[in-house]
């Protein structure tokens, strides 16, 4: 660790948030963020890249582009991780996608906040604190991290499941990989998540439109017939229990597949779709059997970064991509 720095990129997020009169509101900068952090007895050498002010909801394809090439092109002799601190709302998104776009030798941490800065109990600082020590601890690890709450989750399962809880934060099926406990990083099993590849893009003129869609109870699936029309490549569907759809919308959903790529995955929070239980019609055999992708245990807003960018690497082969991502994310 001698001589090697942990660089921190902010991108804003309720982390960096004080109260601007009408509610909430980016305010703070990435050195205001770090001076409030806990003073850290491991003498933690870091260096700032203050990139932006944004709400997560408000990040896009492109910014994400950017930060990718930014982070590509540190030197790994100089550094031993990186942190990057955002909002909370898209973060299982983003390092999602920093981990399929980015390769490099060093851990990539990501962290924010439940709380604004001046809200009691903020949880801020020992969040940025735990980041840095993580980013420390896994040098030479090069995987990508979500750290609140003392927890340390792999991006590539975590999942926000409450909305202002401060153990927001769960992944399954992994669970929390590391803790925070007594200011010391503790693993009590070492795993180390098998290497996705890379998928390698430059500037994108256009990035592909792929869709989520929720199916409920009497849906008539009629949004599916549009979707070609409205300009959409792809669409991940959000099916009922193990991967289930009304039987009266199966011809629609198999024309939707012979026009795009679309993938299977449950409205459930957890779990993974079946494959092979239910032989119905609209079952997870019936649908898959009528051209779709099988999402696994992913859910749908994963399904659909990972799809996204699938197509804009190669949208000829963007099934078969996916596919071999999915059978590297489900081994754990």
């Amino acid at each position: 660790m001698e001589n090697r720095k942990i660089a921190v990129i902010g991108l804003g997020g309720t982390i960096s948030m004080t109260d601007g009169g009408s509610g909430l509101i980016p305010s703070q900068t990435l050195d205001e963020i770090l001076s409030r952090a806990i003073p850290d007895p491991m003498s933690i050498s870091t260096e700032t890249i203050d990139l932006m002010q944004k709400p997560s909801a408000s990040l896009s394809f492109d910014d994400l582009l950017h930060i990718a090439k930014i982070i590509s092109k540190l030197d790994h002799t100089k550094y031993a991780g990186v942190v990057i601190i955002q909002g909370t709302d898209t973060l299982e998104e983003t390092a999602f996608a920093i981990e399929l776009l980015v390769n490099v030798k060093f851990p990539i941490i990501f962290t924010g906040a439940m709380r604004g800065a001046a809200q009691p109990g903020c949880d801020g600082p020992s969040n940025l604190v735990a980041a840095l020590k993580v980013a420390a601890y896994a040098t030479n690890r090069p995987e990508v991290y979500i750290v609140l709450n003392d927890e340390i989750h792999l991006a590539r399962y975590v999942i926000k499941a409450h909305t202002s809880a401060l153990n927001a934060f769960t992944s399954s099926p992994a669970g929390p990989l590391m803790r925070i406990h007594e200011g010391k990083v503790r693993e009590p099993i070492k795993w180390t998540a098998q290497p996705l590849p890379k998928i390698s893009l430059t500037n994108q003129a256009r990035w592909p439109r792929v869709t989520v869609l929720p199916l409920v109870l009497g849906d008539d699936g009629e949004i599916l017939e549009h979707l070609q029309a409205i300009g959409y490549q792809g669409c991940v569907l959000e099916a009922m229990g193990g991967g289930h759809a009304p039987a009266s919308i199966v011809d629609k959903i198999e024309r939707l597949a012979n026009q795009m790529p679309v993938v299977l995955c449950s409205r459930a929070q957890s779990g993974q779709v079946f494959e092979d239980t239910y032989g119905y019609s609209g079952s997870e055999k019936d649908l898959i059997g009528r051209g779709l992708i099988s999402g696994g245990i992913m859910n749908s807003l994963k399904a659909r970064i990972l799809l996204l960018l699938c197509l804009a690497e190669n949208a000829d082969h963007s099934h078969k991509n996916f596919s071999n991502y999915l059978e590297l994310i489900s081994v754990c």
